[in-house]
Order: structure tokens, then C-alpha cells, then sequence
């Protein structure tokens, strides 16, 4: 599913998390926000999410300030 949206959203979230020296992402590592360690490989997180995936959606949390995983996502 390379180069798929899907695929793209999971590597934004993987980003989101783990880049410190970028503005945008900041404040996910300095509030620690995190995602689902299984969440590392991409067959994992699209098993979570596929139930719910939509092309006219965003990922979003549940929970502002908890991680990305399957209980937290919609």
C-alpha cells in the first residue's frame, strides 16, 4: 500500500510523535504523545484502522492528550 493515503497518514502519525526539531510536531513529543508500539510496522496499524477508514476522513483521537492506537483513534 505504499504511496497510498493510508499509508501516508500512518508515517504523519509515526512523525508527529517522533520529531522534535520540527514546530509542527513539538508538542506531540514534548506532551508525550505516542502511538501504538505495533503501530511501527504499517500492517499493524491498517489492520486497526481499516474498519474505519474512510477517504473523506482524517485520523483523529479520542482523547486529546492520550496516543494513537486503536481504543484512542476514529
Amino acid at each position: 500500500m505504499y504511496k497510498t493515503r493510508q499509508y501516508r497518514i500512518w508515517q504523519w502519525i509515526k512523525e508527529r510523535c517522533k520529531k522534535i526539531d520540527n514546530d509542527r510536531c513539538r508538542n506531540y513529543w514534548f506532551r508525550g504523545i505516542s502511538y501504538d508500539k505495533k503501530w511501527e510496522n504499517f500492517r499493524w496499524f491498517w489492520e486497526d484502522m481499516e474498519e474505519w477508514y474512510s477517504d473523506n476522513l482524517t485520523i483523529d483521537r479520542v482523547d486529546n492528550n492520550w496516543n494513537y492506537n486503536k481504543e484512542n483513534c476514529r
